[in-house]
């Protein structure tokens, strides 16, 4: 596994090292194309037939498209449509090499999407294999006082502002609320960790770093929290729920798929206000038996729909799977 951006936890790494999965950086530079010769070098090493992109630079998934040999199989692994604007808004530098966008698209052998989205770019083969997550040991029962959990990555695209000045409003109205954020903040985006721990000056607002052992979701809370813009499936929706929280979520991406509103928490419009928010943080802890059921329907839809060992042997299958669009 190529490292080729920033990590935000070493316990990834460590972990895939005790499975016997080895990792490292192609090149010590961030230059995408150095980062794509070292890539294409180490593929020809190691008479690899497969590339699996998750999460690359844009830049070095056009360069790997433009000069990788036809043998070479790509796959793209989407995370939502953001990926897609990535790849937009680097059209100039596509000009560049000349290859376009959807010469890129045209390119790939494989683009797996983690939930059936619309507007999809045109490719030779475009599959679903929805995110997995591991059985989780039951939540707690919830709070004798409103105790809100937020749990992922702290950047930007995450909305945490809106969950702060929502949660203002919650603590107005109940004094005793808390507000648990769980992880921590890639060194790109320290000055937005900074903004929002000045944004929660003065509240019950605890920034209680990573936890990689996810053992906070065997706390007691009312309900967990997930925003963001231009979704995929976040495993902070799917993580919480397979522990029993109830989720309150905004339809962006695949988050309308797995929270159903009324059945298995509560979604919010895609672009939900701070007031909206505070009125579903509000009303699950003002209605605890509804917040019951929609945790347990939850927990109950994510073992069936989004199980970890499906989701390992579909991404198996594929990559051990023959190349048609090649062999012909």
């Amino acid at each position: 596994m190529a490292v080729c951006g920033e990590t935000t936890q070493r316990a990834f790494a460590d972990t895939l090292a005790q499975h016997g999965v080895e990792t490292f950086r192609p090149t010590a530079q961030a230059d995408p194309y150095a980062l794509a010769e070292s890539l294409l070098g180490w593929a020809g090493a190691h008479a690899l037939r497969t590339l699996c992109f998750w999460n690359v630079d844009p830049k070095v998934k056009l360069l790997l498209a433009r000069v990788a040999p036809a043998e070479l199989r790509l796959i793209d692994v989407s995370p939502g449509h953001y990926a897609f604007a990535e790849l937009d808004g680097v059209a100039n530098f596509a000009a560049a090499i000349d290859l376009d966008v959807a010469a890129y698209y045209a390119r790939l052998d494989v683009l797996v999407l983690k939930y059936h989205a619309t507007d999809t770019p045109p490719c030779r083969r475009t599959i679903v294999i929805a995110n997995g997550v591991a059985t989780a040991s039951r939540a707690a029962p919830a709070p004798a006082v409103p105790r809100f959990l937020v749990s992922g990555r702290i950047a930007p695209s995450k909305r945490l502002k809106t969950v702060l000045t929502a949660f203002a409003q919650v603590q107005r109205d109940q004094p005793t609320a808390e507000l648990h954020l769980v992880g921590q903040a890639e060194a790109r985006h320290a000055a937005c960790l900074a903004e929002l721990r000045v944004q929660a000056s003065g509240l019950a607002v605890y920034f209680r770093g990573a936890d990689p052992t996810m053992s906070y979701r065997c706390e007691p809370f009312t309900a967990a929290v997930v925003l963001g813009t231009h979704q995929g499936s976040p495993n902070a929706v799917l993580e919480a729920m397979a522990a029993g929280l109830p989720v309150i979520a905004n339809a962006s991406g695949g988050t309308g798929g797995i929270v159903r509103a009324g059945k298995t928490g509560w979604l919010l419009p895609e672009h939900c206000t701070a007031a909206e928010l505070a009125a579903a943080m509000l009303e699950s802890f003002a209605q605890p038996a509804r917040s019951t059921f929609l945790g347990t329907a939850g927990r109950a839809y994510v073992r069936a729909h989004h199980d970890l060992e499906v989701m390992a042997a579909r991404y198996l299958d594929l990559l051990k799977s023959p190349n048609p669009s090649r062999s012909r």
